[in-house]
Formats: structure tokens, sequence, C-alpha cells
């Protein structure tokens, strides 16, 4: 049977402070780099909490803005067409453009601004919450993200490190000029 248990003596930021011969000083770099970048994970929280309220009371603000000054139109048509507007039409000249065909003297709909000009309904002001958390979500993405990418450029550097490490000394093991025999290749039988 398999247990398993939570032993902070074995996770790997036990790394830093092992006295263990076998942990070298790339290992504890490496720890160190993972702990430092989760550490500026967490405590860019804050930061983008403070930026997303920002963007929320901001767009809020506006939204607010579109819903004061955009009203519903009712305007009557003075023939059958299906042709729509084009953005900003006064709504004046545009009693003979409806987005269906509808029989003339027929009321459409339409939201126009406060100038008379046809508009896009106004955003509602729930949009603000989702703004808001999608620059959360993309800010933090973002931190998170160059915070990987450090770890993996420090554990990239620190794996070349190793390996050339590795070769010098496979390098004076073969170069000893026993043909890398190792210890007693100078006994004869």
């Amino acid at each position: 049977m398999q247990t398993f248990s939570l032993d902070p003596r074995r996770w790997p930021v036990g790394f830093l402070f092992s006295r263990s011969p076998l942990v070298r000083r790339s290992d504890r770099l490496e720890v160190l780099a993972v702990a430092f970048a989760l550490a500026i994970s967490l405590l860019a929280l804050p930061i983008v909490t403070a930026i997303a309220t920002g963007v929320q009371q901001a767009h809020r603000g506006v939204y607010a803005e579109q819903a004061r000054t955009r009203h519903r139109a009712s305007i009557p048509t003075q023939g059958s067409t299906n042709v729509a507007p084009p953005s900003g039409h006064p709504a004046e000249g545009a009693r003979r453009w409806v987005r269906n065909a509808t029989p003339q003297g027929s009321p459409v709909e339409q939201w126009v601004d406060d100038t008379g000009n046809w508009v896009a309904p106004p955003t509602p002001l729930s949009r603000a919450a989702y703004d808001a958390l999608g620059m959360a979500l993309a800010l933090e993405g973002l931190v998170v993200t160059t915070a990987a990418a450090l770890v993996v450029a420090t554990r990239w550097q620190l794996c070349r490190i190793r390996y050339s490490q590795w070769d010098r000394e496979l390098g004076r093991v073969f170069s000893d000029g026993d043909g890398g025999r190792g210890h007693g290749s100078d006994r004869r039988l």
C-alpha cells in the first residue's frame, strides 16, 4: 500500500536550506528562481486588482453616460425598403431607411443620441464588470507568463552550466592516460 503525506521537508523549497552534499548550488538557484516567480505572481495580485477596479469605474461612467444620452425613437417610414443606414445618419433624413421591409407610415424603433444621430443601443452597466475581469485576467496572465519565462530561461542557463561542468569532469576522467578505466588501472595481472 502506498501512502501519501505532505512533508514540508521534502518540498523543493527545502533545497534552499538543505545541507546535503548532493544538492548543488545550481539546484538552489533553480528553486530560488521558482520561489521568486511565485512571489512576483502573488505580489502582483493587489496591483492588478487596483487597475481592474479603475477600469471598471471608468467603463461604468462611460456606459452610464451612454444610457443617459441615448434613447429609443419611433421613426415613421416614407416607403418600403430594406437598406440599413450608415452609422451616424441623422434621424430626420433617415425616415426612408429601415432595417426590414415595412409598409409606408409604420413606425420603426431606432436608438438615437441627443443630436438625432442613429447610434448603437447603450451598453449595459454590467458590461463594466466583465471588462474589468478581462483586464485583470490579461494582466495577471502577462505577469505569470513573464515569471514563467524567467524561470525557463534560468533553468536553461543552469542546465548549460551543469552540462559544461559534466563535460569537463568527463574530459578529466578520460584524459588521465589510462583510457578511462578508472582506479587501479595501472595494475598488471
